[in-house]
């Protein structure tokens, strides 16, 4: 059964999907780097797409929302003009993103069939000295003083990476991304507001959920997401050495988990 499963997954013919990819505190959709791709070619026939957060990526022009639930309302808009009813529809979201996705699932259950969350916490479930790391206070600070687009990203890269080699390449490619589309001073402020007064709602929610956690997480401690799993009673799959940012230190782990995720969801 195992082997037929790997066949029907190599060659495309496995069951198809949308995938709504959401990233978190002042992020867009360029921020994936290469893991779309690589997403894409695991996931041979699965539509992959990336959605972005009023006040950054394609929605740069807008005013980031101080709430989370207006967040996740405009979210679920933009989701709704581009999901595909006939295909099962997933969300994976990363840390803040992840946060929507949980309102989300609050407003309207219905809308997705399953979700993957990465490295995200919850006001109520942990402390908010855990919520953001005390090591990740300094990186913050000078990010955010910083006019630079260059040195700016290399603060945010050495909070969220583990894997100082790829700090001056990615802090490039995402400096590129600033000058494309500047994410401003006040949409990082105000998410980050709307992140530090979101109280979720405790209760699991009624789709399948995946938490996918990094051990060695410098920006938010690796024990929020243990506290999730302990009171939603989900799955909680936990890489030890990666970063905050877990698709940039470990695509292929967080891929290999996705893929074993999804055959837990095919019929037999």
């Amino acid at each position: 059964m195992a082997a037929e499963k790997a066949k029907r997954r190599a060659s495309g013919r496995g069951r198809k999907a949308q995938w709504f990819l959401l990233r978190g505190l002042a992020r867009e959709a360029g921020h994936w780097g290469g893991f779309l791709d690589e997403m894409r070619a695991a996931l041979p026939g699965h539509d992959i797409q990336a959605l972005d957060l009023p006040g950054t990526g394609e929605f740069a022009a807008a005013r980031a929302p101080l709430s989370i639930p207006d967040n996740a309302a405009f979210v679920r808009e933009v989701f709704h003009q581009r999901r595909d009813r006939s295909v099962p529809g997933y969300v994976f979201a990363v840390s803040l993103g992840a946060m929507v996705v949980v309102d989300w699932l609050r407003q309207d259950p219905s809308d997705i069939d399953g979700v993957v969350l990465v490295n995200t916490s919850f006001r109520g479930c942990s402390p908010f000295y855990r919520r953001l790391w005390f090591e990740a206070y300094p990186h913050l600070a000078r990010a955010f003083k910083e006019p630079d687009p260059f040195r700016r990203e290399r603060h945010v890269i050495a909070m969220v990476s583990n894997r100082p080699e790829l700090y001056d390449e990615v802090a490039r490619q995402w400096a590129e991304v600033h000058h494309r589309r500047p994410i401003g001073r006040d949409t990082f402020a105000r998410q980050l507001l709307a992140a530090a007064r979101y109280s979720p709602p405790l209760e699991p929610p009624r789709v399948p959920v995946l938490l996918l956690n990094s051990l060695s997480d410098r920006m938010v401690h690796p024990s929020c997401s243990k506290a999730i799993a302990e009171l939603w009673r989900c799955e909680l799959r936990r890489h030890p050495t990666a970063g905050h940012d877990l698709m940039l230190d470990a695509a292929p782990w967080v891929l290999a988990a996705l893929q074993a995720w999804l055959e837990e969801r095919e019929p037999a």
